[in-house]
């Protein structure tokens, strides 16, 4: 998570097995603002695919 306009970030959060393919992380957003959420997963030593979205909190 990256907070640009505050130059906050990266916070790494880990994240939980909740059941066969799911997957989980409880996260607190200390400010509002455009927030970016990027999630790394790691498919073997070569692959790890990067997924970026931005989420707003008001």
């Amino acid at each position: 998570m990256r907070l640009s306009s505050y130059e906050l970030g990266p916070f790494k959060k880990p994240l939980s097995t909740t059941g066969e393919g799911t997957y989980e992380a409880t996260v607190d957003f200390p400010l509002d603002g455009t927030w970016t959420v990027t999630l790394v997963v790691r498919l073997s030593e070569f692959e790890s695919p990067v997924v970026s979205q931005k989420v707003v909190i008001p």
